[in-house]
């Protein structure tokens, strides 16, 4: 015996026959971009460039900001190396045994 199914033929069909004229009717605000008529100026473009060079320019100012803590790092642990504190365990003082 076949399980009774609680849709109907109607609804099977109806509800895929609504998604496509859906899709249809709204499918011409997917044409209004002016990328896709081809025109290669206007607004839209010129944000999206602006938009592109704006996180060029933050990605680059992170790059050196980490370049400049590690040059940093770097010129601090010779400056240690070569003079250190006085205090630390490389030079103890002369009140400790």
């Amino acid at each position: 015996m076949k399980p009774v199914s609680k849709t109907s033929a109607w609804s099977r069909v109806a509800v895929p026959l609504c998604a496509v004229a859906l899709v249809l009717a709204w499918s011409g605000m997917a044409t209004a971009c002016p990328v896709c008529y081809g025109e290669a100026q206007g607004p839209l473009i010129d944000a999206a460039r602006v938009g592109a060079w704006m996180l060029i320019g933050v990605i680059a100012s992170m790059w050196i900001g980490f370049t400049w803590f590690f040059v940093y790092l770097w010129r601090r642990a010779k400056q240690f190396r070569e003079d250190p504190p006085m205090g630390s365990a490389a030079s103890p003082c002369e009140c400790c045994p």
